[in-house]
């Protein structure tokens, strides 16, 4: 098997739950330097977990398929792509720069920088700005296609609330996926559009939100 631990790797997002491994590596298969495609599945059910990665040999393929596949239909719904990983994701001379400021995305941030925003152990997401009359089921619904929740905290008349979930991987894919972070719009609910974070554990057993970079956001 080609080890593709240095090549340029996309997250694939919002895959429906029909789309099978084969389905989803045909869009990635028109790049010719596609090395691995993979789509993540529960193990305890078997199901599709709505994301995966597509990795590539040449960087130049993965920005071609970022910037053609992004939106593009497959299954009953469109792609959500980014990069899952940053070292790939400005060309040199672009003038990007993938740094983050402490506290504060000064640009969209990979999968991997969300995943690494938060110690391993940390399943809990952070949800703000919720409208008054959110409630729990609201919350559920809102991960139904990324992961199982374990647990609500809902603080909803105060604006805002936790979801812990079944793993560290699904938090992040969450807040990838939900929220800004990753360059998207964020998700909306009740018609306020959602500011979505890790959440972490005070030592004292209450939750706060924390922002990537290690600072903790204002609930």
């Amino acid at each position: 098997r080609e080890d593709t631990t240095h090549h340029a790797s996309l997250f694939i997002g919002d895959l429906s739950p029909e789309v099978s491994l084969d389905l989803a590596e045909q869009p990635f298969a028109a790049f010719p330097s596609l090395s691995e495609c993979r789509v993540m599945y529960d193990p305890n059910t078997g199901r599709s977990r709505g994301y995966g990665f597509a990795s590539f040999g040449d960087p130049d393929d993965a920005h071609r398929a970022l910037s053609t596949l992004n939106g593009e239909w497959l299954g009953s719904r469109p792609l959500r792509i980014n990069w899952a990983n940053q070292k790939h994701s400005t060309r040199p001379g672009s003038g990007g720069s993938p740094a983050l400021d402490q506290g504060a995305a000064t640009m969209p941030m990979s999968y991997e920088q969300i995943v690494a925003a938060a110690p391993s152990h940390n399943t809990t997401v952070y949800l703000g700005n919720l409208h008054p009359m959110t409630t729990q089921q609201d919350i559920v619904a809102l991960f139904s296609n990324i992961s199982f929740v374990r647990e609500v905290r809902l603080q909803a008349e105060r604006g805002y609330g936790f979801a812990v979930l079944d793993s560290h991987d699904a938090a992040a894919t969450a807040i990838f996926q939900l929220g800004n972070l990753g360059g998207g719009s964020g998700v909306q609910l009740h018609g306020r559009v959602l500011r979505v974070s890790w959440g972490k554990d005070r030592n004292d057993g209450s939750i706060v939100p924390q922002l990537p970079g290690g600072g903790l956001a204002a609930g």
